[in-house]
């Protein structure tokens, strides 16, 4: 799920690699591919932070605002219908043989065996 949000920051074929392979990344992937603006180690977090806020504090508000409001609304503008199209989708999958399969093969720690059903 979520694939909406992270197909616009990634690409889309970054964001099958994830949604199909499901392998771990890093910090430095996150920032490489979009997913976060900047790493800082958890020492230098509350600098990092206090960057940001003071950079967004001493511009405009108004502007801020309305360039918040603008990319949001641009944002949210499909969001639902892919939302509700990505939920029907998993609803089908979930009902399928592979599906049960995976589930069967997690419980008993074994290798899936799909047939595609």
């Amino acid at each position: 799920m979520g694939t909406h949000r992270v197909t616009r920051l990634c690409g889309v074929a970054k964001t099958k690699e994830m949604a199909m392979l499901g392998d771990k990344f890093n910090a430095k992937s996150a920032l490489e591919w979009g997913l976060v603006n900047e790493v800082s180690t958890l020492h230098e977090i509350d600098n990092a932070v206090g960057r940001w806020a003071k950079k967004i504090m001493n511009l405009p508000p108004l502007a801020v605002q309305l360039n918040k409001r603008i990319v949001d609304f641009n944002y949210q503008r499909f969001l639902r219908e892919s939302q509700n199209f990505e939920i029907d989708e998993q609803y089908h999958l979930n009902r399928t043989s592979d599906f049960r399969e995976s589930m069967q093969a997690f419980k008993e720690k074994r290798a899936a065996r799909y047939s595609g059903e």
